[in-house]
């Protein structure tokens, strides 16, 4: 077995593997942070578009109701998935982090 695969394992053969792969990733990391800094002023922006129905207005988003209606509301957060007024938008990631967001910025856009 060793006799198969000991180039594998082999530093010469790993080793410009592995440099080449760690400067990728730091390429990567300075080209996000990059971008990050070029748009950096949109991240404290004004309430925009459907803002207002998906989080303003939206009981779940704002705190008004427990985090246990994340599962249970729609998109919107004003009905019941169950409810046949609900058009069944259910994004229970997207809410929580609009709930996060909304709870750090203390009411404003905080991203």
């Amino acid at each position: 077995m060793n006799e198969l695969c000991g180039d594998i394992f082999n530093e010469n053969i790993a080793r410009p593997f592995v440099i080449m792969l760690r400067l990728r990733m730091l390429g990567l990391f300075f080209f996000a942070l990059a971008l990050y800094a070029w748009r950096t002023d949109n991240l404290h922006g004004a309430w925009i578009l459907d803002d207002k129905g998906t989080v303003v207005m939206n009981p779940v988003v704002r705190g008004d109701v427990g985090w246990a209606e994340i599962w249970a509301r729609d998109f919107w957060g004003h009905d019941s998935l169950a409810s046949a007024s609900s058009h069944k938008s259910w994004r229970p990631l997207c809410t929580a982090t609009y709930r996060l967001n909304f709870w750090l910025g203390d009411g404003q856009p905080y991203w």
